[in-house]
């Protein structure tokens, strides 16, 4: 005895999109003009090594969670700070200010001019590299 197949019905399951989809990249929604955006560790190895509070000091703030529902997504309850705030296994994503990136940016830029410079043979070899480089980490 044979079984009748399954009738598939198109419109009843959604297209679904099997790109590959960074779980770090920060949606657009979350954007808001003029800041930049990082993801701070919250923990290494299970230990808390207080990264976010060092960030925080140098005017980071955590994006709240209600900018971005999907990205908070944690149904088994694992992560208490998701939330409050956009989290992605460890990590959390935090926001500040553009000028401030930019600021911290030019400051770390002429640390290190300084200290390449001051080595013994050494004339301008950062001349023009750091043109067009983003920062670090942001986005």
């Amino acid at each position: 005895m044979t079984l009748p197949k399954p009738v598939v019905r198109e419109d009843v399951r959604p297209d679904l999109n099997m790109d590959y989809l960074s779980p770090l990249e920060v949606p657009e929604s979350v954007k808001k003009d003029g800041f930049s955006y990082a993801w701070v560790r919250k923990s290494a190895g299970g230990e808390d090594d207080f990264r976010v509070e060092e960030m925080a000091q140098r005017g980071w703030t955590p994006v709240p969670a209600e900018r971005c529902v999907q990205l908070s997504l944690d149904p088994l309850n694992r992560n208490p700070l998701s939330k409050n705030f956009v989290c992605y296994k460890d990590v959390l994503l935090m926001e500040r200010p553009a000028a401030f990136s930019e600021r911290e940016n030019q400051i770390l830029q002429k640390t290190n001019r300084q200290r390449i410079n001051s080595l013994r043979g050494v004339q301008d070899d950062l001349r023009g590299f750091n043109e067009g480089l983003a920062q670090l980490g942001t986005f």
